[in-house]
């Protein structure tokens, strides 16, 4: 039982190393850097320009 437990565990923790992808903050990080940028460039592009 204890072997059985053992080789699970083994199994589990290689599974875990193989699926080292994209972290989710990456991800999000790239999110909030393309809003920013799109909110500069909008403003940019309104040039501070009163509504008509």
């Amino acid at each position: 039982m204890l072997s059985t437990l053992v080789l699970v565990l083994a199994a589990t923790a290689e599974k875990a190393e193989e699926s080292a992808g994209a972290t989710p903050y990456y991800i999000g990080g790239t999110a909030l850097g393309i809003l920013f940028l799109s909110l500069l460039l909008v403003v940019a592009f309104g040039g501070g320009r009163d509504h008509s």
